[in-house]
Parts: C-alpha cells; structure tokens; sequence
C-alpha cells in the first residue's frame, strides 16, 4: 500500500473517529467552549480540538488527537511519540513530539474497539482516552527537548536494530525502516501515561 493509500485510509478513519469523539464524549458536561478545528493549517501546527475542563481548571487548552487507527481490538499496551521521520521530499524532519513549531498543549490518546475498515460511528464500539499534557510527557522521559532531538537522530542513523531498549527506563526507541517515512519514535507504556494523565476513561 502507497504512502497516499496509507494517508487517505488514516483520514477517512480520522473523520469518523471525530464524529464519534464529538457525539459522545465532547458533548458531556465536564467539557464546555468545545470547538474542533477543522483548517488543516490548524490541524497541521498540533490543534484538533480546543475546550475547557472546568473542574481541572483547564481553560480552553490545545488538544492533539492521536489513535491507534490500526489496532481495533482494545489498541496496544504502548503508544508511540514521534520523534522524526522522512518526509515526501526525502528530509528527516522533526516528529509531532518534538516539533516546537507545534501548537499542541495535550495529546488525547485513543485506543479503540471497532470494526476491521470501519467506515461509520456505528462500527466504533470502545474508545478508551487518554487526555496527557505534553510537558508531562517529557518529564517522565526525564530528558530535555535538545537531549531528546539528539536521541531521535542517534537512532535513525542506526539501521542495525529495530528497538533500543534500557531496561531501566520506562521508555525505548523504535525505529521502523519498513515504513516509507522510516519514523523514529518513543514507546511509552500505557499505564505510566495513565499515571501522569489529567483525565482518562472510556465511551461506547
């Protein structure tokens, strides 16, 4: 499958998932000046949605959705942060964590039950959230932003080995050279980002 493919089965998915999050989770009372960003230049600097979470005293904070759009049985026990990756001109540019052009504040992270090739809100039967906010993220990483970009480039020049793991630390690298944008990226366990979240839970 193209790179094109690949990018236009993630955005139809996006869409539904959107429609869903909106209707059911967006919509509750904890939540209030929700609005989605539907620009794609916004979209681009790290902002899908902007809210409020009163009772966390979040007032209309930068929200970055992230799903395991391909993982549709309860998603993974990790989740990935982009660190770099090859872009369509063929430069190794910043990941969607470390890029500080980026609007983002939160990431929420989803992880789904539904459907193979779901193509309605009705095929989406669980999405667990995961509402963590970027600083928080690289504390546990216990590394600066620079430490961190020197991390992600260090892997991508080493081909040799797909994962570099420490057991002593709660994170490892990946990097994927299968994939055309060959990403490098950061695994976190899905119980250490439950820990540092501000807000998780599930819909159905």
């Amino acid at each position: 499958m193209s790179y094109n493919t690949f990018r236009e089965n993630d955005m139809r998915r996006e869409r539904i998932l959107s429609e869903f999050l909106d209707s059911k989770l967006y919509n509750q009372s904890l939540f209030i000046n929700f609005v989605r960003s539907n620009a794609i230049e916004d979209q681009f600097s790290g902002s899908d949605v902007v809210l409020s979470i009163p009772h966390l005293s979040l007032n209309r904070i930068i929200i970055d959705e992230k799903a395991q759009l391909y993982y549709l049985d309860g998603g993974l026990p990790t989740f990935a942060f982009e660190l770099n990756f090859i872009n369509k001109r063929g430069e190794r540019v910043e990941g969607w964590l470390t890029d500080e052009t980026k609007k983002t504040e939160y990431y929420q992270l989803l992880f789904l039950t539904a459907k193979k090739d779901f193509e309605s809100i009705d095929e989406i039967y669980k999405v667990e959230y995961i509402l963590v906010k970027r600083s928080s993220i690289l504390n546990l990483i216990s590394l600066d932003l620079s430490s961190l970009k020197n991390k992600g480039v260090e892997v991508s020049r080493n081909s040799d080995f797909h994962q570099f793991k420490n057991p002593t630390l709660p994170y490892y690298f990946t990097h994927s050279t299968k994939l055309a944008e060959s990403p490098v990226n950061i695994i976190l366990r899905k119980s250490k980002l439950i820990e540092i979240s501000c807000l998780n839970g599930s819909i159905k």
